[in-house]
């Protein structure tokens, strides 16, 4: 069995996590601030495994990728962005199912969420999907190598790894 830690630390300080054995196990989501105060994130992922979260730049939403929650979908093919809203408490999709959405980021104005895709073939490219879940994913770089995306630069660059 593997562990992993998968976190981010938004820039007032605050850590979001989800602890726990990786693949296909229930998992929650964590926040911890700088006191050492631990706060589990009030929603229920079912009985899979939410993967990478991500908290927005002003802190009030957390971008994670797994699979749908119903259990309709599965594998790694079925991966989708979910998008969790502290102020309303919910979950909602922010990509759709099916396409092998994984490793979201946040652009640093909080508007767009960048993240690697099979959407567009066999390989995994970098795609980017507005935050507030209207319109579709767009493509940002393709070429024939797996790519994930890391992070962005303070210039709105992108790091990404291959």
């Amino acid at each position: 069995m593997t562990f992993t830690m998968l976190y981010e630390i938004s820039e007032s300080g605050t850590l979001v996590y989800a602890p726990g054995p990786v693949p296909d196990v229930r998992t929650s989501i964590y926040m911890v601030d700088w006191s050492g105060l631990m706060e589990r994130i009030p929603f229920e992922v079912g009985n899979w495994t939410a993967w990478g979260p991500q908290l927005s730049p002003e802190g009030d939403r957390i971008v994670y990728w797994g699979p749908d929650p119903s259990g309709l979908s599965g594998g790694q093919a079925a991966s989708r962005l979910w998008m969790y809203d502290g102020a309303r408490q919910s979950v909602q999709p922010l990509t759709d199912a099916g396409a092998g959405d994984f490793w979201p980021i946040w652009a640093p104005d909080g508007q767009s969420v960048m993240f690697s895709s099979f959407r567009g073939g066999g390989k995994l490219d970098l795609y980017r999907v507005r935050a507030d879940g209207t319109g579709t994913p767009e493509p940002l770089f393709s070429d024939d190598s797996d790519k994930q995306a890391d992070s962005f630069s303070c210039k709105s660059r992108v790091l990404f790894s291959l």
